[in-house]
């Protein structure tokens, strides 16, 4: 959202100039978990609630780049006894670490560590037992949710962290995670200066190239249109991501490793920042480690193969395809298991969002009106979409995301590699290719087909020597860019070409390019059919009448209908979002869909109620404690200002590292403290104003199970608060 049509049509066609020349584009899907645009607003030092619902990286989302989430090692068992944190222990590393490093590797992990999606924020159900035992040694009522844990940050981060070696926890309410989701907002009206609305349109216009999109996002390329059965989404648009690395950043006593040495001097000792001139291993995280690691081990495949194999995002869902999920599982992972991919099925990259507006906000918050910034720990923020809670007294509330999952999922793709069985994959990557002539041949299914049907397409290729292995492409005229590649077995492969492929009646043609091998040279073969294109079973949605005006507090109703096309049957499902409101507006109003609609050949229409909620203006009371105040006192304006410089880095720093640095501004505000004496406790009123007086606008989006093509139209309604 936040790149604007212009940068997000710049990089899709980067990318594709990339592909187009046999460059494989790594890219990180980000660190935010599940919220892409509030990437960087944790850097105030209080809490920061996401702010600016699901969305996903523009870098990232084109179907032209590999999308690299992030994973953290799942060794370390956080768990309490009473009132004691126990942490990560002896017991718990015994089972995969060895106590010294191996002297010809210096490793020291006994073989594969299982992983869950990285996620260092309250959210992460690993560390609900750390904030119940907070809860319990300060005496404060124990969380039973990841959302209790995340309102007992927002509520008690402070006080505790104003006691005699009380924890800093505020960080843990950031947004802070490896990244994932649906591709969606790739027209809107965003600049460098402005949040920017979303258009959910179907093409990017004729100013960008009539580029086509899904629903507002970047089409689902075919790879993983055709990898269904492995989970991805039937949602019609690019999902994110595609593999996953370790991103760790020490949450989990695992990080990353960095050489950072001076003068040639060896890397030496364990946990150097780097500052001195003998040379340390620097920890750090992130996806933006994870997405380096991957390009690593694609230069791997390249050296293997031995020669450049373009991007890999075929190949990679065609082996996932190939494995057996279920036998793969992180919790059961080993290093000789077969699996190309190791599934991460337990975790999630949900994260802590603004329910409705009332929460203080100590990131960044994006004035509309102006576009400028405006920080501060009296800033309240954005009412989130997409956020819920499961208690009416919660202030902070859940960005639900998405959990990891047998199989493909949004948190960590088709999960992490098992590097030398990719690498040795020798029926995925295309080695130097040979000189022998091969045949390619190309067997139909049927040669004469409707567009509502299936075809299965044969294609063998022989020579006169060994039987050719390598990679099959195939491709289709009258569709919207239909190719695929599948991998050779005993010289043959099937493509099965789904129900709506074909666009267009007519001749089809079809060309197969196999890739060659050592022995082989590459070769191509044509066929022809006739296609006779049947209109898609569809549905569409009818303009939106707008409510009465509401006043602020009130809500208001809309009614949406959807009726269906040529026999269309399924579930429909909207969403609601709101996509222009008054210049300055605050605690902006939400909208949420009630229900699905489901449409049969006796059921053609179906309506569903959309409430539109508003805030109204309280006031409430604001009490700072009295007496010293330790980390935040006397001082503190200095020490908040070294939390701001030193807390959260370009690249994520360990919570190790981390903790030395609390320590130090620990120190500091100690220091600071001593030449003032105590202060008195202050109290007072502030007024939360309510929904700004103004005209809204909310965007419909109807989406179908199964995925119907097109989609029917967005339609708008408005709202007026007096």
């Amino acid at each position: 959202l936040f790149n604007g049509t212009a940068s997000n049509v710049a990089y899709n066609d980067l990318w594709e100039t990339a592909a187009s020349a046999g460059i494989a584009v790594f890219v990180a899907t980000g660190d935010s978990g599940s919220p892409s645009c509030d990437q960087g607003g944790d850097e105030g030092g209080w809490p920061y609630e996401a702010q600016y619902g699901l969305s996903v990286s523009g870098l990232a989302s084109t179907p032209y780049n590999t999308a690299v989430g992030g994973t953290d090692l799942n060794w370390c068992k956080y768990s309490a006894s009473g009132t004691t944190f126990t942490g990560c222990t002896s017991t718990d590393a015994q089972s995969y670490w060895n106590t010294s490093n191996n002297t010809t590797t210096q490793a020291s992990a006994k073989g594969y560590v299982p992983e869950i999606p990285w996620n260092d924020t309250c959210e992460n159900p690993a560390l609900l037992p750390y904030f119940q035992s907070e809860a319990a040694t300060y005496g404060v009522s124990s969380p039973t949710t990841p959302e209790g844990a995340c309102n007992f940050v927002y509520q008690d981060w402070l006080q505790i962290a104003e006691t005699t070696n009380g924890p800093v926890l505020a960080p843990f309410i950031d947004t802070v995670g490896g990244s994932g989701g649906a591709s969606s907002c790739v027209v809107n009206s965003s600049t460098d200066t402005t949040i920017g609305s979303c258009n959910s349109t179907n093409s990017t216009g004729s100013a960008y190239g009539n580029l086509t999109l899904f629903n507002g996002g970047w089409p689902k390329p075919s790879w993983q249109t055709s990898a269904a059965a492995l989970g991805v989404p039937a949602d019609g648009v690019r999902d994110l991501p595609d593999v996953s690395f370790f991103a760790g950043d020490g949450m989990f006593d695992s990080a990353t490793l960095i050489c950072v040495a001076n003068d040639g001097a060896g890397c030496t000792t364990i946990g150097n920042t780097g500052s001195d001139t003998t040379g340390g291993a620097e920890e750090v995280g992130g996806t933006s480690v994870a997405t380096p690691e991957m390009a690593g081990v694609m230069a791997l495949i390249n050296e293997k193969a031995g020669t450049p194999q373009g991007s890999p995002n075929a190949e990679l869902y065609t082996l996932a395809g190939a494995q057996t999920y279920s036998s793969c599982s992180s919790e059961s992972g080993t290093t000789s298991n077969g699996c190309k991919f190791n599934d991460i099925d337990q975790g999630t990259n949900a994260m802590a969002c603004d329910y409705e507006g009332k929460a203080i906000e100590g990131g960044a918050v994006i004035d509309p009106s102006t576009g400028g910034y405006e920080q501060g720990p009296s800033a309240y923020g954005l009412s989130s979409p997409n956020c819920n809670i499961s208690s009416s007294t919660d202030v902070v509330g859940t960005l639900t995301g998405y959990n990891a999952a047998t199989g493909y999922d949004q948190a960590t793709g088709l999960g992490s590699l098992n590097i030398a069985n990719v690498v040795n994959a020798s029926n995925a990557w295309t080695a130097v290719a040979g000189t022998a002539a091969a045949t390619v041949g190309i067997s139909l299914g049927a040669t004469s087909i409707q567009s509502t049907q299936t075809l299965s397409v044969t294609v063998t290729v022989s020579g006169s020597g060994s039987t050719p292995t390598g990679v099959v492409t195939l491709s289709a005229t009258n569709t919207s860019g239909y190719s695929f590649a599948q991998t050779l077995s005993s010289g043959t492969t099937t493509f099965t070409i789904p129900v709506d492929t074909f666009t267009s009646s007519g001749t089809v043609t079809l060309t197969a390019t196999y890739s060659g091998d050592s022995n082989y040279a590459s070769s191509s073969n044509t066929a022809t059919l006739t296609e006779t294109y049947v209109p898609v079973d569809t549905f569409t949605m009818a303009s939106i009448a707008s409510p009465a005006g509401i006043a602020p507090g009130a809500s208001a109703t809309a009614t949406a209908t959807v009726s269906s096309s040529n026999g269309y049957a399924g579930t429909v499902t909207l969403s609601c979002s709101l996509t222009q409101s008054p210049s300055g507006a605050t605690n902006l109003p939400s909208c949420s869909p009630n229900g699905t609609i489901s449409l049969s050949a006796t059921t053609t229409s179906g309506s569903a109620t959309l409430t539109v909620t508003t805030t109204a203006t309280t006031t409430s009371e604001l009490h700072k404690p009295a007496g010293d105040k330790g980390l935040f006192g006397a001082g503190g304006g200095a020490v908040l200002a070294l939390l701001v410089f030193f807390g959260i880095p370009a690249r994520r720093r360990s919570w190790r590292a981390m903790l030395g640095m609390v320590v130090l501004l620990v120190t500091l505000g100690s220091l600071a403290a001593c030449g003032g004496g105590g202060s008195s406790g202050s109290s007072g009123t502030t007024t939360i104003p309510g929904t700004t007086a103004g005209t809204y606008t909310f965007t419909v989006t109807a989406i179908g199970s199964p995925v119907s093509n097109p989609a029917a139209s967005p339609q708008t309604f408005t709202v007026t608060v007096n």
